[in-house]
């Protein structure tokens, strides 16, 4: 699945109140921030020892460059970057999606899957969800070191995800 086709998809959709057209904004904000991780030539990554030292050194020169008023150079933190901002707007757009479906105000996932289980939500969907949000949202939230060490998602993995979110917003909308 290319990021582009999703995009089409997104574009086709017409919502028909305010709150059928907020469920479309994460989404896509979600593909222009893949997009941007892909042009700044992310690449899938391994757990290696190492790499925070990497993430670090360039996030400090990025921050160097925006002190002086200039755009941060493409590099792997900058990628990376975009990647995280693409996983947190596919959670979000989930979950802005599920409370619709179901009518259902938390915001807690362990609450909503049982409820979009019961609307029909298909199992691979929302099992592509919980990975988005438990391994990987919640991990960058709440763990000092979040996504700097063990093993991460894929960039097909998120795309599919992605995806997933776009089907479901197609079948109900």
């Amino acid at each position: 699945m290319r990021l582009s086709a999703i995009a089409e998809r997104l574009e086709r959709l017409r919502p028909k109140s305010l709150p059928e057209a907020g469920l479309l904004t994460y989404p896509i904000g979600a593909v222009f921030c893949a997009h941007e991780a892909q042009r700044c030539k992310f690449t899938d990554r391994v757990d290696l020892p190492d790499r925070w030292q990497v993430e670090l050194k360039e996030a400090i020169a990025a921050a160097g460059a925006l002190a002086r008023g200039k755009r941060p150079s493409e590099s792997s933190w900058l990628s990376e970057v975009h990647f995280n901002s693409a996983l947190h707007r596919i959670d979000v757009g989930y979950e802005r999606l599920i409370k619709h479906i179901t009518g259902r105000r938390s915001s807690r996932f362990d609450v909503l899957e049982p409820s979009a289980r019961r609307a029909r939500v298909p199992g691979s969907t929302l099992e592509l969800w919980r990975k988005v949000r438990q391994h990987e949202v919640n991990r960058l939230k709440h763990q000092t070191g979040g996504a700097l060490s063990g093993q991460r998602m894929s960039f097909q993995e998120t795309v599919k995800a992605l995806d997933a979110l776009v089907r479901l917003l197609e079948a109900r909308l």
